[in-house]
C-alpha cells in the first residue's frame, strides 16, 4: 500500500528536513528515507539530486478549444470537452490533498 507525506513547505535543503535524522552517538546526519548519510553540502547546499521528496503537481489549467478562453464557475476551472471529467477529478484530488 502507498502512502503520501504532505509538508507544509519543500525544504530546500536536507538540514531543514524533517526525513533527517542525527545519529548523536555517531555524529552523522543521516536521511530517513533514502537511507543515505548526508554530507556537508547536502546540508547546506540544497537538495541533492537523489533526494526522493517530489513537488506537488501544479493544478491543470483548462482552456476551451473552440475560444481558447479558461472557464471559471464557483472558483473553479472547467472544461467543456470529454476531458472535464479528467481535469476536474485531477484537481479535486489536489484539493483533497492540500487540505
Amino acid at each position: 500500500m502507498k502512502a503520501i507525506l504532505v509538508l507544509d513547505e519543500m525544504p530546500i535543503t536536507c538540514g531543514l528536513c524533517p526525513m533527517k535524522m542525527v545519529l548523536d552517538d555517531y555524529n552523522v546526519s543521516y536521511c530517513f528515507k533514502s537511507k543515505k548519510e548526508l554530507n556537508h553540502e547536502d546540508l547546506t547546499e540544497g537538495r541533492p539530486c537523489w533526494c526522493q521528496l517530489k513537488e506537488m503537481p501544479k493544478k491543470a489549467r483548462i482552456f476551451q478549444k473552440e475560444t481558447n478562453e479558461r472557464i471559471i464557475a464557483k472558483g473553479r476551472d472547467y472544461y467543456v470537452d470529454q476531458m472535464g471529467a479528467y481535469t476536474d477529478g485531477w484537481n479535486d484530488c489536489l484539493e483533497e490533498i492540500e487540505k
